[in-house]
C-alpha cells in the first residue's frame, strides 16, 4: 500500500519533536534506571562523623613523666612511673626500674649519670647487668634512649621561683651609650659617673679606667655574618649557662665554620641565678680559665629580647679580687637598652 506522498515528506513540527526526543529519552531512561536500582538496593546508614575528633598525631612517650632537675650541674630530665633514682652527693646520680629503698642493693641495670667538678662535666652510662631475656634488655635500652631524649641543660634555678626585688637607679647617675658599627648595634646604660662605657673600635670597656681600677669587657650575640655580610643574632635560645659555655669555647656552628675546628677549655664552676624584678634575671658564673692557671673568674649574663648580653673582666683587678662592677652589676643590667644600628 503506497501512503500519500503528504505523509512521507517531513514537516517542521515532525522534526522538533524528533530532535526533543532525541535528547530527552536517553537521560529519561538514565533516571527511571537509578530509581529502579535505588529500589533494589537496600540503604545502608549513615554515621556521622565525630565533630571533636582529631587527626592522628605522634604522641609523646615521655608525656605524663616525672621530671628531676639537678640544680648544682644545671641539667634536667623526664624518667617515668614506675622508675626512681638515686644520689650519691655530688658524684653521681642513677635512674632505675622499681622503686628505691635505702640500705638495700640497687637493680644492677640502670642509667647513670657521672657528675664532676672542676671542670664541670657530666658521663652518661647505660649498665645493663643481670638482664635474662633479650626482650628486658630490648625494654630497657628503649627506656634509657627515652630518658635520654628528655635531657637538657638548664639554668640553675627557675627566675620564677625567685624572690621580688626592686631596683632602683641613683639619681646621680648617667646614661653611657656606645655603638659598635661593625657589629652593627648600640647599647647604652646607667652608671656612676666616673665609670665608662666605651666601644674603641675594636673592644668595649666597661668600669673604673683608673690604675688600680675594675675594667670589664661587654659583648653580645649580635654579629656579623661574613658570608651575607648582615647583622645576625647568635643566641639559639638554648640554656643560657650552656649556649655561653659553648661560645667561650668556640663550640657554636658559625664559630666553628670561622675558626677552623679550634676549640677552648673554659668550664663552669658555678651559676647562680639573680633577680632583675620586673626585668626578669640575671646569670653569676664562675668560670675556670685553664690559661690562666685555672684561675676563677666572674662573668655575668643577661639576656633581654631574646638577644644575650655578656660582661666579663679585662683587668687584673676586675680578674683577681671583682668587687665594683658586681656590686652594681644588677643595676647595670636592669637600665640596659639594646638595638640595631
Amino acid at each position: 500500500m503506497e501512503l500519500p506522498k503528504s505523509l512521507n515528506i517531513p514537516t517542521t513540527i515532525s522534526k522538533v519533536l524528533a530532535g526533543v526526543l532525541f535528547i530527552t529519552l536517553p537521560f529519561l531512561g538514565f533516571y527511571l534506571g537509578m530509581r529502579y536500582q535505588a529500589v533494589l538496593t537496600p540503604k545502608t546508614p549513615t554515621l556521622n562523623p565525630n565533630p571533636t575528633s582529631i587527626p592522628n598525631q605522634i604522641l609523646d612517650p615521655t608525656a605524663g613523666w616525672k621530671t628531676y632537675i639537678n640544680g648544682k650541674f644545671g641539667f634536667s630530665l623526664k624518667y617515668p612511673e614506675g622508675w626512681s633514682f638515686m644520689e650519691r652527693g655530688t658524684e653521681y646520680v642513677r635512674f632505675f626500674k622499681g622503686h628505691y629503698t635505702e640500705n638495700l642493693p640497687l637493680p644492677e641495670s640502670y642509667l647513670s649519670f657521672q657528675l664532676k667538678e672542676n671542670p664541670l662535666t657530666i658521663q652518661i652510662t647505660p649498665v645493663l647487668m643481670g638482664v635474662e631475656s633479650n626482650e628486658e634488655k630490648q625494654g630497657l635500652q628503649k627506656v634509657f634512649g627515652q630518658i635520654l631524649s628528655t635531657f637538657k641543660f638548664v639554668d640553675n634555678t627557675s627566675s620564677t621561683n625567685l624572690p621580688a626585688k626592686k631596683i632602683e637607679i641613683p639619681a646621680d647617675w648617667e646614661r653611657k651609650s656606645a655603638k659598635d658599627t661593625y657589629f652593627g648595634y648600640q647599647t647604652s646604660i646607667y652608671l656612676p659617673k666616673s665609670y665608662v662605657f666605651e666601644f674603641t673600635g675594636s673592644e668595649w670597656n666597661l668600669g673604673d679606667k683608673s690604675f688600680s681600677g675594675e675594667m670589664w669587657d661587654y659583648g653580645s650575640s649580635f654579629e656579623r655574618d661574613n658570608s651575607t655580610n648582615e647583622i645576625v643574632n647568635r643566641y639559639d635560645g638554648r640554656s643560657r649557662r650552656q649556649w655561653y659555655l659553648d661560645y667561650l669555647n668556640f663550640k657554636l656552628p658559625w664559630q666553628q665554620a670561622a675558626y677552623g675546628g679550634l676549640t677552648n677549655d673554659y668550664s663552669i664552676v658555678s651559676a647562680k641565678e639573680v633577680s632583675l624584678g620586673d626585668k626578669g634575671s640575671y646569670l653569676d658564673l664562675e668560670i675556670k680559665n685553664p690559661y690562666s692557671n685555672g684561675r676563677i673568674e666572674r662573668h655575668f649574663l643577661y639576656l633581654k629580647d631574646g638577644v644575650m648580653h655578656m660582661i666579663k673582666p679585662v683587668s687584673l683587678p676586675a680578674l683577681e679580687n671583682p668587687q665594683k662592677i658586681p656590686a652594681i652589676i644588677d643595676k647595670i643590667f636592669y637600665s640596659l637598652e639594646s638595638s640595631r644600628t
